[in-house]
């Protein structure tokens, strides 16, 4: 995890992971869509807003994909013609509205109610994992508790079958 590219396994490894890997990715992604909309509602210049994003953005799977759009802003390309070519990180649904916004021209208003759906999808996935750790939880403390019963019980037996 120490080298760059180490680092960034780990980082795609923590977005595609089995169990876990969907919460953490829309976490990515609900991260950079608030702070995308926050400085484009602000009227903040696109490649500067890029600039920033790319700056605090911590997983070096998105921050690739920010510097990708950042080159394509500057030659005149489109702002969604990465996000759909990195659909690992990028879901189909968040690129595609960016691009429609993007023209239409209304880019912080697609911005806002992107962010507002991944929002209600993070609780939503968030409440599916609870259901599904809720039993293994239970069956864990019933395990534990099994255990200190017979940590407690066991050497009582044992000194009661010497007596007799």
């Amino acid at each position: 995890v120490r080298s760059p590219k180490g680092k960034k396994n780990f980082h795609r490894f923590l977005i595609t992971a089995p169990v876990f890997g969907k919460i953490v990715k829309e976490m990515v992604l609900l991260r950079f869509l608030k702070a995308f909309d926050i400085m484009i509602n602000n009227n903040v210049p696109l490649l500067q807003a890029l600039a920033v994003l790319d700056d605090g953005t911590t997983n070096l799977c998105l921050k690739e994909i920010i510097t990708e759009m950042r080159k394509d802003i500057s030659k005149g390309l489109p702002l969604a013609g990465v996000l759909t070519s990195n659909k690992d990180i990028m879901t189909p649904l968040v690129a595609y509205t960016i691009s429609m916004g993007e023209k239409a021209g209304n880019l912080g208003v697609s911005l806002t109610r992107i962010g507002d759906f991944v929002d209600k999808e993070i609780n939503y996935s968030m409440k599916k994992l609870s259901s599904r750790l809720d039993p293994i939880m239970t069956i864990g403390l019933g395990i534990m508790a099994l255990f200190i019963a017979l940590a407690i019980y066991l050497p009582i037996f044992d000194m009661m079958k010497f007596k007799a």
